[in-house]
């Protein structure tokens, strides 16, 4: 038997992935997502790149 799978990336991962994907910094990430009722720093940007990272086996 393998490995048990791994819960799938939320949406708040997925967006991250998907802004460094096309490049974007830590810092770049951080400012494209945050809004009026949403604040988010770089390490939150980290934590769930890390996060993602382990759910993908990467």
């Amino acid at each position: 038997m393998g490995k048990p799978r791994a819960k799938p990336p939320g949406e708040r991962e997925r967006r991250v992935l998907a802004l460094m994907a096309l490049d974007q910094s830590n810092k770049e990430v951080e400012r494209s997502l945050m809004s009026g009722r949403s604040n988010i720093s770089t390490e939150t940007v980290k934590t769930h790149l890390k996060k993602t990272f382990v759910k993908l086996d990467v």
